[in-house]
């Protein structure tokens, strides 16, 4: 977030994630984001201008992105093989507090995290 200074943050627990408890959750964060995306009116009007254009086609690919993902997910949860005993993730949960505009801000916020402890970025595309 622009103009945010972190105070601290209060992690609420750590689960652990297998492969197919990964591709669930990363299922989970890109719906929502394809919902997002597909509410957006750029995508359904015809462009005026350049910039209304270049919006469009850059919401289209992201959401085209996003839906490839989708499917990656789904493959992996029906696919028998898919290591389902194995620790290969963690999903922390924490509660983020900080300042924005001289207003106290607190966010409770997930996310993965590999066995090194480094978090595991969702690629949702473009915005």
């Amino acid at each position: 977030m622009p103009d945010f200074h972190l105070d601290s943050i209060s992690i609420l627990g750590i689960d652990s994630l297998t492969h197919l408890d990964y591709a669930y959750f990363r299922k989970m964060v890109l719906e929502n984001h394809e919902s997002e995306i597909s509410s957006n009116i750029f995508l359904y009007i015809e462009p005026q201008t350049e910039e209304e254009y270049e919006t469009q086609q850059r919401l289209q690919f992201s959401l085209q992105n996003i839906r490839n993902q989708i499917e990656e997910c789904n493959n992996i949860l029906i696919n028998p093989t898919t290591d389902t005993t194995t620790i290969h993730y963690f999903l922390v949960a924490t509660t983020i507090y900080g300042k924005k505009n001289d207003k106290k801000i607190q966010e409770s916020f997930g996310f993965p995290m590999n066995k090194e402890f480094v978090i595991q970025e969702i690629d949702i595309g473009e915005r």
